[in-house]
């Protein structure tokens, strides 16, 4: 069986998947498909593959199955490339015929858009099957169980993708910036403290309820993973508020205390299993969290100067 991720990219409030960056999505799908069968043939490519004709365009040609990640709910500005455009994606798809095709990521959720806060749109008639849970649960679910797989299952923790992460890091090296121009997106939790108040206006991530945090042990062995089949650029950015990570009293407080020794021994951790790698750095973290605990916060942020890499 030949399987195809379309990688459109994604950009949302807590995960950056526009390269350079590439997020957990291609890779924890990989992982899960290989999870159910290691002789799957996985071929990844992105949309600028398609925009350019690459030779890995045809690849979509001949496959059984397509799985399209897409979708942007917040407004960005990019370098290199940017996300798929509706139009875009209605022409290099509409005439695609053979390979049943699976729409994930925000634009299966909430449409298709064109940047954030722009009206989005509806592509779900090119689709087979559009997944509103976790792609990587409803993939592996749909290869074991076919048509009856659930559009909308979840994971049941975090802990259930650790063995995606590690078995889909090899997917790594078909990106086109691999090695030296690719930084891989790294999850520690999803869901937000602030859940229980509602959340931030702008941010989709207290839809997912409180934090789920993903074992430190699990982290640092998908890094591990990511950095044997050689990626040397890592950003801890896919959760809300880094200075949250494993932190006290979540459910019970809005802003919770932060948990510093948890946070350096992630660090360490990955400093340990990717003694040589090139960039370390976070995204996101919750000034209101910063600012209600000075000192744990003031500890963390000196765990980050000691780790990170300028």
């Amino acid at each position: 069986m030949k399987i195809a991720i379309l990688d459109c990219y994604i950009d949302e409030p807590t995960c950056l998947g526009v390269p350079p960056y590439i997020s957990p999505y291609p890779r924890y799908i990989a992982g899960a498909i290989w999870s159910v069968d290691k002789s799957i043939d996985v071929r990844y490519l992105t949309i600028d593959d398609l925009r350019k004709g690459t030779e890995k365009s045809k690849t979509i040609e001949g496959v059984e199955i397509l799985v399209v990640i897409a979708g942007m709910i917040v407004p960005g500005k990019y370098l290199s490339t940017y996300p798929a455009h509706p139009k875009e994606t209605r022409r290099y798809l509409e005439n695609l015929a053979k390979p049943v095709k699976i729409l994930c990521g925000p634009a299966a959720i909430f449409g298709f858009g064109i940047g954030g806060g722009s009206r989005t749109r509806e592509l779900g008639e090119l689709f087979d099957f559009v997944v509103k849970g976790d792609p990587e649960i409803f993939i592996r679910d749909f290869l074991k169980e076919g048509e009856s797989a659930d559009l909308c299952a979840r994971r049941e923790s975090a802990k259930e993708i650790g063995n995606f992460a590690i078995k889909g890091a090899e997917i790594v090296k078909q990106h086109q910036n691999y090695p030296d121009y690719l930084i891989a997106e790294i999850e520690t939790y999803r869901g937000c403290p602030r859940s229980i108040s509602g959340g931030c206006s702008f941010c989709a991530e207290p839809l997912k309820g409180l934090p789920d945090f993903r074992p430190e042990e699990d982290i640092v062995e998908e890094i591990r993973a990511l950095y044997d089949n050689g990626v040397r650029h890592f950003r801890i950015g896919n959760q809300p508020c880094i200075f949250s990570y494993n932190a006290k009293d979540v459910g019970k407080e809005e802003f919770p205390r932060p948990n510093p020794k948890a946070i350096e021994r992630l660090f360490k951790g990955i400093r340990k299993v990717a003694p040589n790698l090139k960039t370390l750095h976070i995204d996101n973290a919750n000034p209101g969290v910063i600012a209600k605990y000075p000192e744990e916060s003031k500890k963390i942020a000196k765990i980050i100067c000691k780790y990170h890499t300028p």
